[in-house]
């Protein structure tokens, strides 16, 4: 994977999104935050069904808010913010973020040595936000193996 892996549409996007379909009732008037949002699939779905949606990334690659900016745009939306928010870092943004109904991850845990800024940083959301819940779809990308 190279810095624009955001560009991608991976397969776990589409699952969330087929699950935010599934829980359309739910998310209607919700305020909804994707961290690590890429290509925001699952975030404009839910904006799309009525949910007030922050969408946040790394600013690693700049064509990643772009691309947001853009889906943003073509799809009419007026529900949505746009938030830098890196995993792991406790800055302004996400001090300062509104309350959350729904933390949505698509395919956050790619790269192990992330995965303790990713579930820090959803625990903080999760933790500040009592009622809050962790909408994730994760993709496999290497073979397990089972050792006994």
């Amino acid at each position: 994977l190279n810095i624009d892996y955001g560009s991608y549409i991976w397969l776990s996007a589409s699952v969330l999104a087929r699950y935010i379909i599934y829980k359309k009732a739910y998310i209607e008037g919700k305020t909804v935050l994707e961290i690590g949002c890429g290509t925001a699939l699952p975030g404009i779905l839910a904006a799309k069904l009525g949910a007030k949606v922050i969408l946040s990334d790394s600013k690693k690659s700049p064509y990643i808010f772009e691309n947001i900016l853009r889906n943003i745009k073509e799809n009419h939306l007026t529900n949505v913010d746009i938030l830098q928010l890196d995993w792991g870092l406790f800055n302004s943004a996400i001090l300062n973020c509104q309350p959350i109904d729904v933390v949505l991850g698509s395919d956050c845990l790619y790269n192990s040595k992330d995965f303790d800024k990713v579930l820090s940083t959803v625990s903080y959301l999760l933790a500040n936000n009592l009622m809050a819940e962790f909408w994730m779809a994760y993709e496999s990308r290497r073979q397990v193996k089972i050792f006994v």
